[in-house]
């Protein structure tokens, strides 16, 4: 669904766990958490409808390492499209988040050749899109901003009514709310949470990270 010019969300609407999915197009290309696995060929259905491609995708950038995120890597990188995450992620995945996939009865996707990233300006999108580095739901997520749309991807940091739950292990929710404010000051007119309905208007948005910290500290 096109939200703004070249600014596409994919909202998760069924009954099994997903997450939702983002494309920022025109000259940045970049698809933001493919999902589980067995959702792919259907997430790849539904951007085609918008007239977006398997080769349009100049990068995908995973958010986090939980499985409802980051699943369908393989389906992305056997197709020669790069993926990128934070090293903090790659990390975690090599200790306890491997477990993860085995409490969610998925396997541990295959993340060779997935690119560290760290927070500032991604350089592989010509510096359009920085990413933030905001742990707290899992060490290495981050957040992905579009300053030329006012786009925000936050992952499982903050939705729309709630923040991301940090009793996984790893998380940790000082430093969870540490970032959801942080991320309230940038200037943002679309929330694209990895969960739950989209965002939109200053207003909208600004509401809402103030209810967060009303409710949740």
């Amino acid at each position: 669904m096109r939200l703004t010019d070249d600014l596409y969300a994919f909202v998760w609407e069924g009954y099994e766990n997903n997450c939702n999915s983002f494309f920022l197009g025109g000259s940045v290309g970049a698809l933001i958490d493919p999902g589980h696995l067995r959702f792919a060929d259907s997430l790849l259905d539904r951007m085609s409808v918008d007239g977006i491609s398997l080769g349009d995708i100049r990068l995908v950038i995973v958010t986090h390492s939980h499985p409802d995120h980051m699943e369908a890597v393989p389906r992305f990188t056997e197709q020669g499209v790069p993926v990128a995450m934070h090293p903090a992620a790659l990390e975690y995945l090599d200790q306890i988040g491997a477990a993860m996939y085995q409490w969610m009865g998925s396997d541990l996707p295959g993340i060779d050749g997935v690119i560290p990233i760290e927070e500032g300006p991604v350089g592989a999108l010509d510096g359009l899109v920085s990413v933030y580095h905001t742990p707290g739901h899992e060490p290495g997520s981050l957040c992905v901003h579009w300053p030329e749309r006012k786009a925000l991807a936050t992952g499982d940091l903050v939705f729309s009514g709630s923040v991301g739950r940090t009793d996984f292990p790893g998380g940790d929710h000082a430093r969870l709310m540490a970032e959801v404010d942080r991320m309230s000051r940038l200037e943002v007119e679309h929330l694209l949470p990895g969960h739950g309905p989209v965002l939109q208007s200053e207003a909208a948005i600004a509401r809402n990270y103030a209810d967060m910290r009303a409710v949740f500290g």
